[in-house]
């Protein structure tokens, strides 16, 4: 016996990695359909068992009408060179931006290599900016707490050092440690790539936004390093 409340307008972020029945069950929250605002970029499309259609496919399937569809095409967050490699990825052009430093790649030779350069990295960050905030990204959860480690040591006394995972997230100068799939949705100063390989980001679809979306998490430089 008690009320169903309903929302004038409801924004729907990330639509991409949303379902059709998710969809809409969020929709049937409204109290018209054209109480709504839909956002989302396929680029950054993770989680592959979302049945998301595409613009039309989802006006179709829930059957409402798109009043007006809008693109973004400055990235408000990344520099134009973040930009156009992020796009390169996923086949698109980038056509405008402001200035910044070119995003580098670097293959060492040994995982005590790697671990050096990763610090080299995250201090040239700090050094260029006072208070930045570093992420450094794994492929896979498990590694990277012990790398969180590793780094503190040999951070110690120059910035903190911490995992992000989940909520866990402290947005404050120094280093956050965590997956690619920790990261959407949030930026940083510097992101720093581990083994950005084949291996750990496969050359297709899937692996190709999985790059695209940690790469954009970047406001100004990215560092890819690996072994690999």
């Amino acid at each position: 016996d008690e009320s169903v409340y309903r929302y004038e307008h409801v924004v729907i972020d990330e639509v991409q990695d949303f379902g059709g029945v998710e969809l809409a069950v969020m929709l049937d929250a409204i109290e018209g359909r054209t109480g709504v605002t839909i956002v989302g970029d396929l680029n950054q499309k993770i989680v592959p068992s979302a049945d998301f259609v595409g613009w039309d496919g989802l006006a179709a399937q829930l059957g409402i009408e798109i009043g007006e569809v809008y693109e973004l095409e400055v990235g408000h967050r990344s520099t134009r060179p973040i930009m156009e490699l992020a796009d390169f990825l996923v086949g698109e052009e980038t056509s405008s931006g402001r200035a910044g430093p070119i995003p580098t790649f670097a293959r060492v030779e040994s995982e005590d290599d790697l671990r050096d350069s990763i610090i080299e990295a995250v201090l040239q960050s700090i050094s260029e900016r006072e208070r930045a905030h570093v992420v450094v990204v794994t492929r896979h959860q498990a590694t990277a707490a012990p790398l969180a480690e590793v780094l503190a040591a040999e951070l110690e006394g120059v910035c903190a050092v911490r995992v992000g995972h989940n909520k866990n997230f402290v947005f404050e100068p120094g280093v956050t440690v965590t997956n690619y799939r920790q990261i959407k949705g949030l930026e940083f100063d510097t992101v720093i790539m581990v083994e950005p390989s084949e291996k750990n980001y496969p050359d297709h679809l899937e692996g190709k936004r999985n790059l695209y979306t940690t790469i954009t998490r970047a406001q100004n430089r990215v560092i890819l390093l690996g072994t690999e």
